[in-house]
């Protein structure tokens, strides 16, 4: 990601109890960036892109195997 000058980039992790990520959202100032949604088994579960701080794009969800079951293009 690329951020323009000025721009504070925020990492933000949430972990589940059993210290596996729940959540992972890098956003720069304008809360646009990447964001990564687990399994309590660490399987991912949901990635995509946030805009402004809503889910646009395309988003990729996977069942608990880790195998992809679905893209939605968000608007």
């Amino acid at each position: 990601m690329q951020l323009k000058t000025g721009a504070v980039q925020q990492h933000v992790v949430e972990y589940y109890p059993n210290g596996k990520p729940m959540g992972l959202v890098n956003l720069d100032s304008a809360s646009t960036g990447d964001a990564f949604y687990y399994y309590p088994n660490g399987q991912r579960r949901t990635e995509g892109r946030l805009i402004n701080g809503k889910k646009l794009g395309v988003w990729m969800n996977y069942d608990e195997d880790g195998t992809l079951t679905r893209i939605d293009t968000l608007k």
